[in-house]
């Protein structure tokens, strides 16, 4: 069975740091990561905190679908 696990976050620029923490422990510990698929729903992230939480998200995992 080849299913995508669908993990949701609601955060503002305040807790982006601790989406990130739990987004990649979730990617480090998952056995099987391309299967993750992270949503972000914005509750007020400013587009250049939005950007560099991306950023550097991808560079600490690798290519993840946010």
């Amino acid at each position: 069975m080849n299913e995508r696990l669908h993990l949701v976050y609601a955060t503002d620029a305040n807790y982006l740091f601790l989406t990130r923490v739990s987004l990649c422990s979730a990617a480090k510990m998952c056995a099987r990561p391309d299967d993750l698929v992270f949503h972000v729903l914005d509750c007020g992230i400013p587009d250049a905190d939005w950007d560099r939480f991306v950023s550097e998200t991808h560079a600490a995992v690798g290519t993840v679908a946010i």
